[in-house]
This record gives C-alpha cells, structure tokens and sequence, in this order.
C-alpha cells in the first residue's frame, strides 16, 4: 500500500520524486531550485535535508546534518531508499 498526496507532506514528496529522477538522469536547474527551496525552509527536519544535500550531490552538508541524528535514527535513515546516493567508502 502506498500513501497518498495528502498524507505525505510536500518536502517528502518532492524529494521521493526527485530521487526516481535522479536514478534516471541528472537533475535539471528546476528541480534542483525545488531542493534549494527545501533547504532553505527554516521547517525543514534534518533527514529532509540530508536528502536534499545527497540529491545535490553536497555529501558534506548531508554528513554535517546526518551526525545531528541521534544514533538510533541515523541506524533507521540508512534503511531509506534515499541513503543510496550516500557516497562513502563503505556505505556505513
């Protein structure tokens, strides 16, 4: 069962687009600026943002805000589709 539109919010939807694409080919300027926009919001929570830097291809602005997760959230964020655009040597 997936949710529907309205029962993830907008950040999560963008970002769970946003991936799909990028898997296919390189983002382009817009959906780029849709992330920008993403991190600039001053709501957004920290696993948005470390989607949003991995997206941009900014590994060290997503490490930055992954180390801000406590351990166990970090454990789970690793289980998230998203966390496979994280480029490190060992993927851990």
């Amino acid at each position: 069962m997936t949710a529907s539109e309205d029962e993830l919010p907008y950040d999560i939807r963008i970002l769970n687009k946003l991936q799909v694409i990028k898997r296919q080919r390189t983002l382009d300027d817009k959906e780029k600026q849709e992330l920008f926009h993403i991190i600039e919001s001053s709501n957004s929570k920290e696993e948005i943002l470390i989607g949003a830097y991995l997206l941009l291809d900014q590994q060290n602005m997503a490490k930055f805000h992954f180390e801000k997760l406590d351990k166990q959230f970090q454990k789970e964020f690793k289980k998230y589709p998203i966390y496979h655009f994280w480029k490190d040597d060992n993927n851990d």
